[in-house]
């Protein structure tokens, strides 16, 4: 198991983001995603690339440097 703020830890980066506490955490998450992921396709298909990609990497890597090792 890779541990937050180590080196073999930075493997979970691009997962971290989809981790959540419970169904109504995800769905909270979940549920905009469409509307402002459909908002983003229809003014700039390679923007909406690009903001979720720097979103996935964004969110992981904070979750890597705060979270607390278990």
């Amino acid at each position: 198991m890779s541990q937050p703020r180590t080196i073999g830890g930075l493997v979970g980066v691009p997962l971290a983001p989809f981790l959540h506490f419970g169904l109504v955490h995800a769905f909270s998450n979940t549920l905009p995603m469409p509307v402002l992921g459909g908002l983003l396709l229809a003014s700039n298909g390679s923007r909406f690339w690009h903001v979720t990609i720097a979103g996935i990497l964004d969110g992981g890597l904070l979750t890597w440097a705060f979270a607390r090792a278990a």
